[in-house]
C-alpha cells in the first residue's frame, strides 16, 4: 500500500473551502472525494472506502437540517459505522470546546487558519495510522485471504519497520489465524503475535465481547489476551492476542489436531478446554426457566432459515419429498424440514427449568487452538455472552460428526450417529465399534463432550434440553455450502433431525 492509495473524503458545506482542499490534496498524491452535507457523507462513506474524513463542524446535518453540531453527530456515525475512517475535524475561532470534545470521541482537529499545504500533509500523516513502509514477509506459502487484508497488517503494526507472517489455522467465514513476528523501529524482535483477520462486523462485536465477556474473566494462569485496538479497513478487522506461556510454535486448529492425533490425546484436549480454559464461564450459571425453541431460533436466526430451498438445492433427489429414501440400506424416514417448518411455527417452545451461563457461543473446530503442551485456546468471540449453559457443548459435537470426520461413507455415518442418538440419559454410555480409527476418535470424543455437558447440569441427567440444541444446531449444517458439509453429511443430517424431532415428540405426523 502507497502514500497515493489514500482516499479522503472532505465534508463542507462550503464549496470554496471544498474545492480548496480538493486541489490542495491532490497535489500531494491523495485521492479526494468531496461531500456538501453529511447525509451525502454517509452514502460515500458506505460506498467505498475513506481513510481519512475532513469534516466541517457547522453544516447540515443527518436530517439535513443546519446544525452547529453536525460535525460531532457525523463523527460519532463514522465511529460506530467506519471505524476504519479516521477522523480530522475543521474549526474555527471559538470552537476550543468543540474540539476537545472531538478529540474525546477519538478524532483530530486542524484550525482552519492552518491549512497551508505543507501543515496540512504532515498533519494527515500523523492522523492516518497506516505503516507504508512496513516490509511483509510470507512464510511457507502464506497468502493473505483478501487483498485489503494486508492494509490491516500494517495498521496493526504500526510501530514495526518488519513482519515475519506464518498462516496458523483457517477459521469459516474467510479467517486467518496468523503467526506475526515483529521487528520494531530500533531493529530489535519481539515476541510473536496471534493476528486474526476476518470480516469487519465480526471484529467489531469480537472486540465489544471481549471487554465484557472475555477480559478477566478467564481464569488459572492461562488465557487470551486481545492487545491493543482493533484495526479495521472497509470490510475487514484485524486483532492480535498474546497467548501467556507460549511462544506459538506448533499452534494449529482443532481440526488439524483431530486429524494427526489419537483418541486418548483428544480427550485429553477436550478435557483440559472444559476443565481450564471454560470452565470458570460455567460456574457462573444462574436458574432460569428457558423457552428452548425459541432461545435456539434466537441464537441461530432461526426464522430466516430457507431449509427446504437448502435441501432443494444440494439434495435434490429429496426435493419436497414427504419421504426419504435410502434404498442402498433399506432405510426410510421422514423428511424432517417440514416438521421443523411447524414446530417453528407452533406455540410449543419446549420450556424447561435450566440454567444460563456465559458461553463461548461458536465453539466449533475452527474456533478451537491447540498447543505444543496440549493446552486449548479460544477464539472468535462475536457470539460471547449469556446463553443456554449447554450450547458450547452442543455445537462442538456437531462440528466433529459433521466436519471433523474425512469421509464419504455413509452407511458409517448413520450407524454413528444412530449409536449415539440411542442416549436416552446423560447417565447412559451409548455403545459403539468402529475399526475406522476416524470414526471411533469422533465417537469417543463426542462421549467426553457430552460427560462434561452432564456435569454442567448435574444432578439433572435428562438429556432432553441437550437434544434440543443438537436439533437445531444440526440443521444448522444443512445451510453451509457443499464445500464445507458434503451432500452425503447433509443425507446424514436429514437422518439425525428426523431422529431427534420423533424422540421429542415433535414428528408432527
Amino acid at each position: 500500500m502507497k502514500h497515493s492509495d489514500i482516499n479522503i473524503l472532505v465534508v463542507d458545506d462550503d464549496e470554496g473551502v471544498r474545492r480548496n482542499l480538493e486541489k490542495a490534496l491532490h497535489r500531494e498524491g491523495y485521492i479526494v472525494e468531496v461531500a456538501e452535507d453529511s447525509q451525502n457523507a454517509c452514502i460515500k462513506l458506505d460506498e467505498s472506502p475513506i481513510h481519512l474524513a475532513i469534516l466541517d463542524l457547522r453544516m447540515p446535518d443527518l436530517q439535513g437540517k443546519f446544525s452547529d453540531r453536525a460535525g460531532i453527530d457525523l463523527l460519532e456515525w463514522i465511529k460506530r459505522n467506519h471505524p476504519e475512517t479516521f477522523v480530522m475535524m475543521l474549526t474555527g475561532a471559538g470552537t476550543v470546546p468543540t474540539a476537545v470534545e472531538a478529540v474525546n470521541l477519538g478524532a483530530d482537529y486542524i484550525e482552519k487558519d492552518h491549512l497551508q499545504p505543507q501543515y496540512l500533509k504532515e498533519k494527515i500523516k500523523e492522523i492516518v495510522k497506516i505503516n507504508h513502509n512496513l516490509k511483509i514477509n510470507f512464510l511457507h506459502g502464506t497468502k493473505l485471504a483478501k487483498v485489503e487484508d494486508e492494509e490491516i497488517l500494517r495498521r496493526l503494526f504500526i510501530d514495526s519497520s518488519e513482519i515475519k507472517v506464518l498462516e496458523i489455522a483457517q477459521g469459516s467465514r474467510e479467517t486467518i489465524i496468523y503467526r506475526v513476528t515483529s521487528r520494531n523501529l530500533n531493529g530489535e524482535w519481539r515476541v510473536p503475535f496471534a493476528t486474526k483477520i476476518t470480516w469487519k462486523h465480526q471484529i467489531l462485536e469480537e472486540e465489544k465481547n471481549y471487554h465484557q465477556w472475555v477480559k478477566y474473566r478467564l481464569g488459572g494462569d492461562r488465557y487470551a489476551s486481545m492487545l491493543g485496538a482493533a484495526a479495521y479497513s472497509f470490510k475487514r478487522g484485524g486483532i492480535n492476542m498474546s497467548f501467556l506461556n507460549t511462544d506459538l510454535t506448533g499452534l494449529c486448529d482443532f481440526k488439524e489436531f483431530f486429524r494427526t492425533n489419537d483418541r486418548k490425546t483428544l480427550k485429553k484436549v477436550v478435557s483440559n478446554l472444559f476443565e481450564n480454559t471454560l470452565s470458570y464461564w460455567y460456574e457462573s450459571k444462574e436458574p432460569e426457566q428457558l423457552w428452548l425453541i425459541r432461545e435456539y431460533a434466537g441464537y441461530l436466526n432461526a426464522d430466516n432459515w430457507n431449509l427446504r430451498r437448502s435441501v432443494n438445492r444440494h439434495i435434490k433427489e429429496f426435493k419436497d419429498s414427504p419421504n426419504i429414501e435410502l434404498e442402498q440400506f433399506d432405510i426410510s424416514f421422514p423428511n424432517p424440514i417440514k416438521a421443523f417448518e411447524n414446530l417453528l411455527a407452533s406455540s410449543l417452545l419446549f420450556e424447561k427449568r435450566t440454567y444460563i451461563s456465559t458461553t463461548h457461543g461458536d465453539l466449533h473446530a475452527s474456533n478451537i487452538l491447540v498447543d505444543n503442551q496440549k493446552n486449548s485456546w479460544l477464539i472468535d468471540f462475536s457470539n460471547t455472552g449469556r446463553s443456554h449453559i449447554l450450547r458450547d457443548f452442543i455445537e462442538l459435537e456437531v462440528s466433529i460428526k459433521f466436519d471433523l470426520i474425512d469421509t464419504e461413507d455413509l452407511k458409517a455415518l448413520l450407524e454413528l450417529e444412530l449409536s449415539l442418538l440411542s442416549q436416552k440419559d446423560f447417565r447412559d454410555t451409548p455403545k459403539y465399534f468402529s475399526s475406522d480409527e476416524a470414526f471411533q476418535k469422533a465417537f469417543e470424543v463426542v462421549v467426553k463432550v457430552r460427560e462434561y455437558a452432564y456435569l454442567t447440569v448435574a444432578p439433572n441427567h435428562d438429556i432432553t434440553e441437550y437434544y434440543i440444541g443438537l436439533l437445531f444446531y444440526s440443521l444448522n449444517m444443512l445451510r453451509f455450502s457443499s464445500k464445507s458439509v458434503s451432500k452425503t453429511k447433509k443425507i446424514c443430517i436429514l437422518y439425525s433431525a428426523s431422529i431427534l424431532l420423533d424422540g421429542l415428540g415433535l414428528s408432527f405426523q
